[in-house]
């Protein structure tokens, strides 16, 4: 007589699955329970049908394939993590629909056309969350880094082709203090040496939005307290390696009572350590921010890159795996103006517009539909070939300025 007996091998909706050249992985987003699937025929067959949203994340199995020792030994894994189970059946029961995470876009923007968007109005501009705002000004320190820095970070720079007007941008901060924008950073060269940023200060500090004020530690004077006088305004100092530890430490608590960031640029294990020394008030906020010089790869392997250790340290929740399916974390809803009036989804790429010839709205219509940052993903070797690239950060400005499109060690 034959067997009837039948199993259901099904997941939870909070559990994922990817599978990248036999290698499947599972991730449950309620506990961060990460199972590395065995490279077995049969495990990777039943997984790979799970992917399937038509299959409703639950399979029937015949006994055998339900018993096999391996596959067996991995449904206990899934049951004991929570991220499914696998149960005995009639066979003439129906099997359970269960909905696999997907994400479900009403509208995919990139896939619109222009006459399509008009529907869009005014909400085009609330994908629109930070501008850095880089002014005409000068700077005698003549840093090594200069017109590299802020290619890594947001950094002070200087700039030759300088072609907005103050008026141009006393009108762009109109339309940025009535777009919405949640942040704005304020940068340049020397900021308390340029005429713009004295000129549109008045106007500056009376916008909504979040202010950033960038200085170079050099530059680091007592009237930075007056911007700091505003609500909802912060500096961001940076301080470069070879610093004077007395001269940091007494500004450090000069500032200790004030919403400061500092900001060390560090390329070395000795950058690192000069900033470890540091006597520092416990109320100082401090971020190391590394450089990368062209010849310290090796200090980013040690320090930057990350193992899947470090990736799985913090839970990662079904909105950041659905976001980093979509979109790019670090990049999106961000602009750069530089005084050439040419804007930057991000300043790595090449410039989507130009204002005040390209309005707020047309510059974040044409990164939506043509993105050149926003919507970055891990879908180049070796990382479109990984299958954990869903639970791992967006890509970042130093993988953009390394050529090398992984900082991990998961797959070399």
């Amino acid at each position: 007589m034959e067997n009837t007996k039948k199993y259901w091998f099904y997941l939870e909706p909070y559990t994922f699955i990817w599978g990248q050249e036999c290698k499947f992985v599972v991730y449950n987003t309620l506990n961060s329970a990460y199972l590395h699937a065995p490279e077995t025929p049969l495990v990777s067959e039943v997984l790979a049908s799970l992917e399937k949203a038509s299959n409703g994340y639950c399979l029937v199995l015949k006994e055998e394939q339900a018993l096999d020792p391996v596959f067996h030994n991995f449904a206990l894994q899934v049951r004991n993590s929570f991220s499914g189970d696998l149960v005995e059946t009639e066979s003439d029961t129906s099997k359970p629909f269960l909905f696999k995470p997907m994400l479900f876009l009403n509208t995919n923007i990139r896939k619109a056309q222009e006459e399509d968007l008009t529907f869009l109005g005014e909400r085009i501009l609330e994908n629109l969350n930070e501008v850095s705002l880089f002014l005409p000004g000068l700077c005698r320190c003549g840093c090594f880094g200069c017109q590299d820095y802020f290619k890594q970070t947001l950094h002070c720079a200087c700039f030759e082709k300088k072609c907005l007007t103050v008026a141009d941008y006393l009108s762009l901060l109109l339309d940025l203090d009535t777009s919405g924008v949640n942040k704005v950073n304020i940068l340049g060269g020397n900021l308390l040496q340029s005429d713009c940023f004295h000129d549109i200060y008045p106007t500056l500090s009376g916008c909504k939005f979040k202010k950033s004020y960038h200085l170079y530690f050099d530059h680091l004077t007592e009237t930075c307290k007056d911007w700091l006088a505003e609500e909802n305004s912060e500096l961001v100092i940076s301080v470069h390696s070879g610093f004077d530890k007395e001269a940091v430490e007494c500004q450090m608590n000069l500032f200790a009572s004030y919403p400061v960031i500092w900001q060390f640029i560090v390329s070395s294990d000795a950058d690192v350590q000069e900033v470890e020394i540091l006597n520092l008030p416990s109320s100082a906020q401090v971020e190391m921010k590394p450089f990368y010089t062209g010849e310290n790869i090796s200090f980013f392997k040690e320090n930057v890159f990350c193992s899947l250790d470090d990736i799985l340290a913090e839970p990662i929740s079904r909105k950041a795996i659905f976001r980093r399916q979509t979109l790019n974390e670090n990049f999106f809803g961000k602009l750069t103006i530089v005084p050439s009036g040419e804007v930057y989804a991000n300043v790595n790429c090449k410039p989507i517009g130009v204002y005040p010839q390209d309005s707020l709205k047309k510059l974040v219509f044409e990164e939506l539909v043509h993105s050149t940052a926003w919507f970055r993903l891990r879908d180049k070797q070796p990382c479109s070939g990984c299958a954990n690239k869903y639970l791992c950060p967006s890509v970042s400005n130093y993988e953009l300025v390394t050529g090398k499109d992984n900082f991990c060690f998961v797959k070399e």
